[in-house]
């Protein structure tokens, strides 16, 4: 019983693990669509909108600061679904310290990432893929900076990282899965079974249902 966070750098393969990962394991892939699909439940319509602009969530207006801190409701929320694999947002942050979770991060060199990106897009450079990748990265950091006010890159953040630019995916899978069942075994159950949040569960478990 494990949740697993994949914090990726862009370009580094870590949609595809995460992808792969839960079609190996049978957990749910909790990712942008799924999100989406939740905060629909409460009535934001827009999350697709926002989702990648980073100063968007901490404008100063009631409607921006409620996702905010929906979002976290949503990552806490995710411990007690257990055995899913969560994929980007900060998730790592946000459940850092709970028993049951392991966190991933998924990284490559630069110029790995740029080639990466630039074979999965048709006309393109080089100039301006390395400045795409640069971007990316600056928002993924910006995020949850903003939100958790944590740092993106710190290896201390996490209980496994991956660098695919010598190790690859399938390897990557095969790592991910034998820590995650280490994890299963070493934790303990809750003591009690009743939610902290009874209406985020039951959003999460409608949402997962309808899609797996």
């Amino acid at each position: 019983m494990s949740v697993i966070t994949i914090s990726r750098e862009f370009g580094s393969g870590g949609d595809a693990i995460a992808q792969e990962l839960s079609r190996i394991s049978g957990y749910p892939l909790v990712d942008k669509n799924i999100l989406e699909k939740i905060y629909y439940q409460f009535g934001f319509t827009d999350f697709a909108e926002v989702y990648d602009e980073n100063g968007i969530w901490l404008r100063f207006t009631s409607h921006h600061v409620e996702m905010s801190h929906l979002l976290k409701r949503i990552f806490r929320a995710l411990v007690e679904v257990d055995n899913i694999v969560l994929l980007g947002r900060g998730g790592y942050a946000s459940l850092k310290g709970y028993p049951n979770v392991l966190n991933v991060r998924i990284q490559s060199p630069f110029n790995k990432r740029v080639q990466n990106y630039l074979k999965s897009v048709e006309n393109s450079n080089l100039k301006a893929a390395e400045e795409i990748v640069k971007q990316a990265d600056l928002r993924r950091k910006e995020f949850v900076s903003l939100i958790n006010g944590g740092s993106w890159d710190s290896s201390s953040s996490f209980d496994l990282v991956i660098d695919t630019g010598k190790i690859s995916n399938s390897l990557a899978i095969d790592w991910i899965v034998q820590a995650s069942n280490l994890l299963s075994k070493t934790v303990e159950p809750p003591e009690s079974l009743e939610s902290e949040d009874p209406v985020m569960l039951k959003a999460i478990q409608d949402t997962l249902a309808g899609v797996f």
